[in-house]
């Protein structure tokens, strides 16, 4: 599980609180569920958001979250190869 530090419900951006997502895995890996928590910090929920003329605008640590995804798919699919 990746999680931005400051993620959160703000107006119009939906979100959850760090502590919220960290409860539930901790609920998961209870009952036998196997994987990682890690927090970025800086960074919000999301990787970017759509301007009105339908650029994407990065979010705080887009490149860090893009670069944790990368990681955890590239060991997944090493994983069912």
């Amino acid at each position: 599980m990746l999680h931005g530090r400051l993620d959160r419900s703000l107006i119009g951006i939906p979100g959850v609180n760090a502590s919220n997502s960290g409860r539930g895995f901790d609920r998961a890996r209870a009952l036998g569920v196997e994987g990682s928590y890690t927090i970025i910090p800086g960074a919000v929920h999301g990787v970017a958001l759509r301007a009105h003329w339908g650029a994407p605008i990065p979010l705080p640590r887009a490149a860090r979250w893009a670069e944790l995804v990368s990681a955890a798919l590239q060991r997944f699919q090493a994983s069912t190869v």
